[in-house]
């Protein structure tokens, strides 16, 4: 008999498959649901003893909830990994093998994320994010916010629309200081995520003031004892080139020549290459 592990795999591989795959995975998990209460009620002992190898556990879920989420510009699928998400909480509460943990939200997280939904789908994985940090304050400590949420979330700000762009840069600060005042552990190796995200959105959506809020960010990333990185630096680039003056040009110049000689800075050719060619351009 086919086991559970055999169908969370099958869920999984539809994940990487482009085509519209849904009904398959939903019947996939209404058969091991079938089969799981069929085996429970069963006279036979042996099939009794099938039920806990066939329940849908959280793994399970985790991977219907990540095939909704590599669809790609689908807010129904984003409603759906988040409606599965909502069984699971259902489940959890009943005790057994279904218990949500940060890996269920990160996923649904990213499911709004890439749902194209602009602004709303922003707004909807922020929600999702606001549900965990809720759970996490109620002791649930199995759902704790990680890097991957907030960044996540941050990065989902950076699809908006045009006029949605100073409500976006304006959500992306007001995160990060949730992060950094209650619900985020320092040690945690991929804090420099959140703060590329946030710069990547105040660059990409055109911040008038750019280079000073992306300015702030690096200073904010000392504080949580992180070293700007290759990407936090392009973006720094980024954000001199996109106000495309001579001043600007010059000053992009003298801050990349500042950071060569800052020996915890590790720099690349691609923020050089991004100052060249905007330069090109302006000529």
């Amino acid at each position: 008999r086919p086991d559970r592990y055999s169908y969370n795999c099958f869920i999984n591989a539809f994940s990487k498959w482009e085509g519209n795959s849904s009904e398959k995975v939903e019947t996939i998990l209404e058969k091991m649901n079938a089969f799981a209460e069929d085996a429970a009620s069963s006279d036979n002992v042996i099939d009794r003893d099938y039920e806990p190898l066939i329940r849908p556990d959280a793994f399970t879920y985790n991977s219907l909830m990540n095939y909704y989420a590599t669809r790609k510009n689908d807010h129904l699928s984003a409603q759906r990994a988040e409606d599965l998400l909502l069984r699971m909480s259902e489940l959890s509460q009943q005790g057994g093998k279904v218990q949500m943990e940060s890996t269920s939200f990160n996923i649904v997280l990213k499911a709004w994320s890439n749902s194209g939904g602009g602004i709303h789908g922003a707004q909807r994985a922020e929600s999702v994010l606001r549900m965990m940090i809720k759970l996490y304050s109620q002791g649930h400590g199995n759902v704790r916010p990680d890097a991957v949420s907030f960044s996540t979330v941050i990065s989902s700000y950076s699809k908006v629309d045009p006029e949605d762009a100073s409500i976006a840069v304006e959500k992306v600060m007001e995160i990060l200081d949730e992060m950094e005042g209650s619900y985020f552990p320092v040690s945690d190796s991929n804090v420099n995520s959140c703060y590329n995200a946030a710069a990547n959105v105040i660059v990409k959506t055109g911040s008038k003031d750019a280079v000073d809020r992306v300015k702030e960010l690096m200073s904010r990333m000392k504080n949580m004892d992180a070293v700007p990185d290759g990407k936090m630096i392009t973006s720094f680039i980024e954000a001199y080139a996109s106000e495309g003056s001579d001043e600007s040009f010059r000053r992009g110049k003298e801050q990349l020549l500042e950071m060569m000689d800052e020996q915890e800075l590790e720099l690349d050719s691609v923020p050089f290459n991004i100052f060249l060619d905007s330069i090109l351009k302006g000529d």
